[in-house]
């Protein structure tokens, strides 16, 4: 799964998400690295806009906790065995907080049930203390920059280090299971 932030103009109207010019962008990534199998959803469901004007705006962490349960349901559907969280707001959706330069190049781990990211990665057994407690089931999550920051002035470059980063992530990930990413 590649987790976006929230649709744009064009998805919005669509009402698929990445159709617009930042979906070009990882569209044509995942082309090139010949990805199969991949979904593309977003951590809002609804077009956040600045007000007073028709422009695209992060969504605000009320919105992102709004969405929050039709995105468990989702990834929960999907079960997917990767997730590329594509920007901050994406990771944030997770429970993964930081500055980009933070949180790239890691693997997080995020727990299966609760499709939050988990500071301990291991649970120690099917019986924990009080009673039986569901094995923690980790899905690997990576993040990277969304590729609506190659399309700031200056910025261009981040389409290939976004390139880059899902490329050297995802060769040692994908190769024997026929679950989604």
């Amino acid at each position: 799964v590649f987790l976006g932030e929230a649709p744009g103009g064009e998805e919005d109207a669509a009402g698929t998400a990445f159709v617009g010019p930042a979906g070009k962008i990882i569209r044509e990534v995942i082309l090139r690295l010949n990805l199969s199998d991949v979904v593309l959803l977003n951590a809002v469901c609804c077009r956040p806009t600045k007000a007073g004007s028709n422009a695209n705006r992060t969504p605000t962490r009320r919105e992102v906790h709004a969405c929050q349960a039709f995105l468990q349901d989702s990834l929960s559907q999907l079960s997917p065995r990767v997730i590329v969280c594509l920007g901050l707001t994406a990771a944030a959706s997770l429970g993964i907080s930081g500055k980009m330069r933070d949180l790239r190049n890691r693997e997080w781990s995020i727990d299966r049930h609760t499709w939050t990211a988990c500071v301990l990665g291991v649970q120690s057994d099917e019986e924990g203390v009080g009673g039986a407690t569901p094995r923690m089931v980790l899905v690997p999550c990576f993040v990277t920059y969304h590729p609506a920051a190659s399309m700031r002035p200056g910025q261009k470059h981040l389409a290939q280090v976004m390139e880059e980063d899902i490329k050297l992530y995802l060769s040692a990930r994908i190769s024997d299971s026929s679950l989604p990413l």
